[in-house]
């Protein structure tokens, strides 16, 4: 062994027998908290400010089992005056939840192990003080009540929930423009019964509007463009919902360092308004890289030059690249495969090269309403779908977008491409596109037009942007492209996609999603793409369904789930009985080859159908888990039959760790095991008259064909997902 690794180990034995300088202070081992049975426990723990001695990461857990040092772990010492602070918090929160009778103890006991104490926080509930009554009353009859009040009769009284109960009064009125509206809650409380009754008073005033509006702080960006991005007009209802819009889209113009509208006080049925921002920079620059098990290393770039020639315009150029170091890191530890077997070795060369991606657009928002925005851009990239194809493009695009309502946008967008798809090789033609013809193959490999004009729209009404726990969001896009809009490719294309979240209990998540997409392929598509009566119902890769992946199916790879074909070498099927005559007319048997040496290999659909459901379960402070399964079903690509469908149901159980850029997601996915009947397809002839045969049998392929053992079958069927946000 090395010297150097022996030291190291060496030092950190040394380091777990030496004492902490710990000045005498009393190290904490462990820590507890008993007696909690009437709200979540992990609220309770969110109060404790104490803490114990604990391993750094999650991920070093191993480490420090057997190197318990300072370099792997987080000690922590016992300090009495925290501990008095933690027993008056949770007082407080059992407070507020209606537990005004509970008692907080602590129980400190030597360490077992002999180093430090052991800290318990013991708890004595007792019983809560219960609502007896809810009335509410109020001087005019504009408002649904029931269904804003939060407590319920018999219930713990929750202070938490009448103030919610307040301000849902107070919010529903100021969005009927009922700005000046009071809501006053009042408590009769019974210490001896244990009781709480209710009254919630409601006056909601005049009617008031919205009068002038000033904006102060700005330099260069004119009064004019400021109230032009404001939901808020003179003379329209004064409505919440309007202020937080206008808020909204002065910061999501990235244009201001801070935004401020100042409410005017009570009393005026007339609101004047007053805008208060700081402006930033007349640039940003923003870059950014990063790694994931798919796309390797990545590095983004961004230069944002706000206000080019007034009116709050900016224009934005961005430059990507990804598959960095993808020849070092290929199949390596948690590293996908983006060259499996099925790929020749240019091919999969292909793969390995670095994917771009560079636009330059300009954006103009509040195009003649804060509702409304336009963008025009160009753009160019080299993107791929690992072991599928990579497909080219330079083009560009044009969009317009109106708010609907608030969080609800809708865009009409047009976009044109010279796009050429390269690395799928002579099979993905044969099978993806139904040409297997070398003129048409060749055809098809030329740069071709790709333009759509599509309508997309987005309904979000979840509670957190990066991590819901709560509401629902819609999304769905319509697509057309023929000759109308100047396209080769031709076809018709609908996505939809909802997904919708619920609180079970105070800290578990359940959430649902559900995805489906359809593409026709117009018939004078062949035609247009030089390909004439040989081709079959055309669609580009890049508008084909794919499933399998992290967002997606995640029992299998990017991908894997989908119509599939079987590759073979040709002297394979020689060696196991056929001929070359066989093989060149498609009547050979490839049944007694093993599975082993066929390379599957995805093509897409034109049908899906997905579906996703997760339970969302918190561990610490940091750290959830989740217990999962994904269906999916994608339908063939050709009505002739080539590649079939395929459909699968894929359990699994994940980590998540908060980070401060979101979830670090961990997914362990099963997907399912048996034999499925493929068609195989084997290059026959010379390398200067090589042809793609498509034989007259199907393999029934088993992809865990020569694996002995239940466990190494099962570990085989295990999928490992790392990446960065939630899955949906």
């Amino acid at each position: 062994m090395p010297r150097l690794p022996i030291a190291f180990i060496l030092l950190l034995t040394l380091a777990t027998a030496l004492p902490s300088q710990d000045g005498g202070r009393k190290l904490v081992t462990k820590m507890t908290v008993t007696g909690v049975e009437k709200i979540p426990k992990r609220q309770v723990t969110r109060a404790i400010q104490s803490e114990h001695t604990a391993c750094r990461l999650v991920l070093i857990q191993p480490a420090c089992w057997i190197f318990p040092t300072l370099f792997f772990i987080d000690e922590e010492y016992l300090d009495r005056g925290v501990v008095k602070d933690d027993i008056r918090h949770v007082r407080v929160l059992y407070f507020k939840r209606g537990y005004r009778r509970a008692r907080v103890d602590t129980i400190i006991t030597p360490s077992k192990r002999g180093r430090g104490v052991e800290l318990e926080f013991v708890i004595t509930e007792g019983k809560p003080t219960l609502v007896s009554s809810v009335d509410v009353t109020q001087s005019d009859s504009t408002q649904a009540i029931r269904k804003h009040v939060k407590l319920a009769v018999g219930a713990p009284f929750d202070l938490e929930l009448l103030d919610s109960t307040v301000t849902s009064f107070r919010d529903a009125l100021w969005n009927d423009g009922y700005g000046d509206a009071v809501v006053t809650s009042q408590v009769t409380l019974s210490d001896s019964a244990m009781r709480a009754a209710v009254q919630i008073s409601i006056d909601p005033k005049r009617r008031t509007t919205v009068g002038a509006i000033r904006v102060a702080g700005n330099r260069v960006i004119s009064d004019e463009t400021i109230r032009s991005a404001l939901w808020l007009k003179t003379g329209d209802l004064f409505r919440r919902t309007e202020v937080m819009a206008s808020q909204r889209s002065l910061y999501q113009s990235q244009i201001f360092r801070r935004a401020l509208i100042i409410l005017p006080p009570a009393g005026d049925t007339v609101k004047d308004i007053e805008v208060t921002v700081q402006e930033g920079g007349p640039r940003r620059v923003r870059t950014t890289v990063g790694m994931s098990t798919l796309d390797f290393a990545q590095a983004d770039a961004r230069v944002t030059l706000f206000d080019v020639g007034g009116a709050a315009r900016s224009i934005e150029l961005r430059g990507v690249a990804a598959n960095l170091f993808a020849r070092q890191l290929n199949d390596r530890g948690l590293f996908s495969d983006v060259t499996p077997a099925s790929l020749d070795d240019a091919e999969g060369e292909a793969f390995l090269r670095p994917t771009w991606q560079v636009s330059a657009e300009i954006v103009q928002p509040w195009l003649a309403s804060p509702r409304n925005s336009a963008v025009v851009g160009v753009l160019g990239h080299r993107r791929s779908a690992p072991a599928v194809y990579i497909d080219e493009a330079i083009g560009a695009h044009a969009a317009f977008t109106r708010e609907m309502a608030v969080r609800v946008p809708v865009s009409l967008s047009y976009r044109l491409e010279r796009t050429r798809v390269t690395a799928g090789g002579d099979r993905y033609f044969c099978f993806g596109f139904g040409v297997c013809e070398r003129t048409a193959i060749d055809a098809l490999s030329a740069r071709h037009r790709l333009a759509s004009i599509s309508l997309g729209g987005l309904l979000d009404r979840t509670n957190h942007a990066v991590d819901p726990t709560g509401g629902y969001s819609a999304r769905i896009d319509l697509e057309h492209a023929s000759g109308v809009t100047g396209s080769d490719f031709r076809y018709h294309r609908a996505v939809g996609e909802g997904s919708k979240f619920w609180r079970w209990g105070e800290e578990r998540t359940i959430a649902v999603r559900l995805r489906g997409g359809w593409v026709d392929p117009l018939r004078s598509t062949a035609a247009a793409l030089g390909v004439g009566e040989v081709g079959g119902e055309i669609v580009h890769p890049r508008k084909r369904f794919y499933a399998g992946g992290s967002q997606s199916v995640r029992g299998y790879g990017e991908n894997e789930l989908g119509p599939r074909v079987l590759r073979v070498e040709r002297s394979t099927l020689i060696e196991n009985g056929c001929s070359d005559i066989s093989i060149s007319d498609g009547s050979c048997d490839p049944s007694r080859v093993a599975s082993r040496d066929f390379q599957p290999r995805s093509v897409g659909g034109n049908k899906l159908v997905e579906a996703s459901v997760e339970l969302r379960l918190p561990f610490r402070k940091s750290l959830s888990g989740a217990v999962f399964a994904d269906a999916a079903y994608v339908g063939a690509a050709s009505a002739r039959g080539d590649a079939p469908s395929a459909a699968a149901i894929t359990p699994g159980v994940g980590l998540r760790y908060s980070s401060g850029v979101g979830p670090i997601r961990f997914d362990v996915g099963l997907r399912p095991g048996g034999p499925r009947d493929l068609p195989v397809v084997v290059t026959d002839g010379n390398e200067n008259n090589a042809r793609v045969v498509r034989l007259d049998r199907t393999k029934n392929y088993d992809p865990l064909d020569g694996r002995n053992g239940t466990f190494k079958r099962t570990l085989d069927r295990l999928t490992f997902h790392l990446s960065m946000g939630q899955a949906f």
